[in-house]
């Protein structure tokens, strides 16, 4: 039996070596575990073929044990299920991990987007384009997720910044969209 457990502690059985025995022995005159010397640790060992030396995890020395029903062994991955019950059962992994991956298909969701547009620069530095489609259904889409401003633009997880309006500069008033992504600013006509 071979069992390590969290802290490195192992169990030793009856093929225990003396080397071994040596190593996990008190500081005293004769090496001892837990008062027995080697030979009777092999003593011990032939009584019992079961039995094993382990160190429980509030102990400093090492204790002989004739069957597992006797230690306090612990399951080195029972801490770790109960932290994952926890954590999963928990709103703020969830919501943690739905801004960790929302946050990159929000950003996936406005490149691609965008990258379907042909985009020229006006004087102001403001990527203007056009596209055809509803106005509506597309800011749906792209905010879908996003919290709502006092402005009634919408905010991205990734930062991005969606509003639609009617163009004022336009003498048609053309649906538009503003897009703040990633530092830049993209204005979108949308013509049905």
């Amino acid at each position: 039996m071979r069992y390590v457990d969290p802290d490195g502690r192992e169990t030793y059985g009856a093929d225990i070596t003396k080397n071994e025995f040596e190593k996990i022995s008190g500081f005293g005159f004769k090496p001892t575990v837990d008062g027995k010397t080697w030979e009777e640790a092999k003593d011990f060992f032939k009584e019992h073929p079961d039995g094993f030396i382990y160190r429980n995890p509030d102990e400093v020395t090492y204790r002989f044990y004739a069957n597992e029903g006797e230690a306090n062994i612990v399951d080195p991955n029972a801490c770790n299920a109960e932290l994952v019950k926890i954590l999963v059962g928990s709103k703020l992994l969830t919501n943690f991990v739905k801004k960790l991956f929302s946050r990159k298909s929000d950003s996936n969701k406005i490149d691609d987007f965008l990258s379907e547009i042909d985009f020229k620069r006006n004087p102001h530095g403001v990527k203007l384009g056009h596209r055809k489609g509803n106005i509506e259904a597309l800011f749906r889409k792209l905010t879908k997720g996003g919290k709502r401003l006092d402005s009634g633009a919408y905010e991205l997880s990734d930062g991005t910044i969606i509003h639609m309006h009617n163009s004022v500069k336009d003498p048609k008033h053309i649906p538009t969209l503003d897009i703040k992504f990633k530092g830049k600013i993209y204005k979108i006509r949308v013509e049905p």
